[in-house]
């Protein structure tokens, strides 16, 4: 330390400039008590200037980070703090902390002193931007700390979120216990600036009859939906008890909403297609009731499952106009907005959110920001959202897996394994077996999916299962139990069930993959046989079912060799214009979408001749809103023959197509040895086609089109 008489100065806080006009001090005294002139002649020199930090840390030498605050501020906004803390905690070893003039300064605008926003405006924060703005939110540097603020309640804590979220934390690190990767420290670049304000005001859930939004687990979501910035919880007048009320024993009407808790979180409750907001004004709150006319609903149909549909496929849905996506109809607010963008609501309505849980996160991310993703940076944006999950690395492996993932479930969908119509079920004699080598498929799939979870360390193993693992494993699980269950019934002889080793093996892998799935799934309902099996009986019959990794046949020429099958993407030439891959979608897992007047034209080559079914094979109008869908076919110079690919909404036809991911339509026409051209153009809109195929044998029955 320096003493100047009474002065007490720490040396850690002295910079060399002050240390410099201490001594000038100092001898300046000396001159007065010599008895000279009392005039010190220096010349100033130019002190070298400082460089700016180029980056702005977040936590200090020892790992922590400090934040300070507005003196008033949200619940919502504490509650997001404290996630943030609990985040740095998993991230760096230790909580966030709250600390005067902290490195870590958040606003919320709607809450401010005037000496607080005379504070930020100093700053330069471009205030004029986003103060108006609902649930905006900025965040930048500035003087060497990193700045939050918020317009409101809700932009401040979602400004907070993204902090969160720039450390590397995914929006499902509480629901489905996703650790974020460990580091030593964190920060931004200097001159970071980012200003969002939300695409589409109210971004929701549907409140309905599935558990994971129960009462009890009110406190849970409401932080999902914090991190994914939901801020509204739909109630359905048509769900009935489910959508919230239901009678009691005592007659009364209980509520399954818990007020308190979504008020403390900020989230606004629709019921009945009217929201009630808080207003804030300078004397008081007041309440504001407001109906919402332009609201986009994915999926309202109950035969459409938004946890089972290809992200891509929801991706168009909420591109395409209001009016063409399953907007709300009549009396529930069916949406006349010509644009998208104009859209005031956007709710999910989610089943499974274990299982969609990035399409959950794409919905919300899309209603923030339009141009969160599109088709063609569709798979970069999915192994960027499972990078941010398990790390990039892992990300980079999960990518194949997830979309063979995707292919088995396009094939037929987790949800709707279990089909009441017989006629279209997969066939065990077509094609070396395709019931047995689709289950065999997922058998790999599950063996690759474990072998890769195995690899990340012990605190990331529980997400990895949550996320990844148990969606793979109930997937193939319940397709092992429907499918051999299927196998039994067929192979069985009416009341001969117990004497037929053939239907009880098949019945044995069926119960057996039941049993696996329970222990995951316990709601699991178990499979429809022929007849009932002891234990013991199961453990024979095991021994003689069907060994997929034995007695399958390689897929070869062989198996196929009476039929020519493509990928729609497989195409010899094309018209480049109107026309767009979509990932992850369809039996070929990158369907080709198509607008009047597109040509695909394939070139193929065939030993047989005679003649020949065509079957076509295209991804159905889910929401019955596209109006015609029709192509024509032309194979050589044969006369063109005009399809239409659309079914009659809800009827059976129209279910099947859901259920298999495949609408088919088919003709037939005669064949020479040799070269052929096949085009296919499309005659209207809103066309996606999945693959073809020409089978000479015209009466055969299979469920996969048997693409090489």
């Amino acid at each position: 330390m320096y003493l100047c008489r009474n002065l007490y100065i720490p040396m850690q806080e002295i910079s060399i400039k002050t240390m410099i006009n201490i001594k000038k001090i100092l001898l300046s005294a000396a001159f007065v008590a010599l008895g000279g002139i009392s005039v010190l002649a220096t010349s100033k020199r130019k002190e070298p200037a400082v460089p700016a930090p180029s980056t702005i840390y977040w936590n200090d030498v020892y790992g922590k980070v400090y934040f300070s605050k507005n003196a008033n501020v949200s619940p919502v906004v504490k509650i997001a703090l404290n996630m943030f803390s609990d985040d740095m905690k998993a991230i760096l070893g230790y909580p966030a902390k709250e600390k005067s003039n902290a490195n870590i300064q958040i606003y919320q605008l709607d809450q401010l002193s005037n000496k607080e926003f005379s504070s930020i405006e100093k700053l330069g924060v471009p205030l004029h931007q986003f103060i108006t703005q609902k649930d905006a939110f900025w965040i930048g540097t500035r003087q060497g700390k990193i700045i939050v603020v918020g317009s409101n309640a809700r932009g401040t804590a979602y400004g907070i979120m993204e902090l969160s979220s720039l450390a590397g934390v995914s929006p499902w690190t509480n629901y489905y216990h996703v650790a974020p990767l460990q580091k030593k420290t964190l920060s931004l670049a200097a001159g970071f600036e980012s200003l969002q304000v939300p695409a589409t005001t109210y971004r929701g859930l549907m409140l309905n009859d599935h558990a994971w939004m129960g009462r009890k687990n009110q406190s849970r979501l409401c932080r999902l939906m914090l991190r994914l910035r939901a801020n509204t919880i739909w109630e359905d007048e048509k769900h009935g008890e489910t959508s919230g009320k239901h009678e009691t024993s005592t007659g009364k009407h209980d509520m399954n909403i818990d007020k308190q808790v979504t008020d403390s979180f900020d989230i606004l409750v629709a019921e009945n297609g009217k929201v009630t907001e808080t207003v804030i004004g300078k004397k008081r709150n007041k309440k504001h009731k407001k109906s919402l006319e332009l609201t986009k609903l994915i999926w309202e149909d109950k035969q459409l499952s938004f946890s089972d549909l290809s992200p891509a496929l929801m991706l168009n849905e909420l591109g395409a106009d209001s009016q063409d996506s399953g907007s709300r109809k009549g009396k529930t607010h069916k949406s006349h907005s010509s644009r998208s963008h104009e859209d005031e609501a956007w709710i999910a309505d989610v089943n499974n959110p274990q299982a969609g849980a990035y399409q959950l996160s794409l919905f919300m991310e899309q209603a923030w920001n339009r141009n969160a993703a599109t088709a063609a940076n569709l798979e970069k944006h999915y192994e960027q959202w499972l990078s941010k999950l398990f790390g990039a690395a892992m990300g980079r492996k999960l990518m194949p897996l997830m979309k063979e993932y995707y292919r088995l479930t396009n094939i037929r969908p987790t949800g709707y394994m279990t089909m009441p119509f017989g006629e279209y079920e997969f066939h065990s004699g077509e094609f070396g077996n395709e019931l047995e080598r689709y289950l065999y498929d997922y058998d790999l799939l599950k063996t690759k999916a474990t072998n890769v979870g195995n690899t990340l360390t012990a605190y990331q193993q529980q997400g990895f299962r949550n996320m990844i693992l148990n969606p793979i494993l109930i997937a193939a699980l319940t397709a092992e139990k429907e499918l051999e269950a299927q196998e039994a019934r067929h192979i069985a002889r009416p009341g001969l069930f117990s004497k037929d080793d053939e239907a009880k093996a098949a019945a044995a892998l069926s119960l057996t993959a039941y049993q696996k799935l329970k222990a995951i799934e316990p709601s699991a309902q178990p499979p429809v046989l022929p007849g009932t099996m002891t234990a013991a009986e199961i453990r024979k019959s095991l021994q003689d079912a069907f060994d997929r990794s034995e007695d399958l046949k390689p897929f070869s020429y062989a198996l196929i060799k009476d039929v020519i099958a493509k990928n729609a993407y497989q195409w010899t030439s094309a018209t480049q214009s109107s026309i767009q891959l979509l990932p992850f979608t369809g039996h070929s897992t990158q369907a080709v979408s198509m607008n009047k007047g597109a040509i695909l034209k394939y070139v193929v080559n065939t030993d047989m001749e005679g003649d020949a079914r065509f079957t076509i094979g295209a991804i159905p109008d889910y929401t019955n809103q596209k109006g015609d869908m029709r192509i024509s076919v032309m194979i050589d110079d044969q006369e063109p023959v005009t399809i239409s690919l659309k079914d009659a909404y809800n009827h059976n036809n129209w279910k099947m197509d859901i259920w298999r991911g495949q609408t088919r339509k088919n003709f037939f026409t005669t064949l020479k040895k040799g070269n052929h051209v096949v085009e296919i153009k499309a005659l209207d809109d809103h066309i996606i086609l999945d693959q073809w195929i020409l089978d000479f044998d015209v009466d055969r029955e299979y469920y996969v089109i048997p693409v090489r």
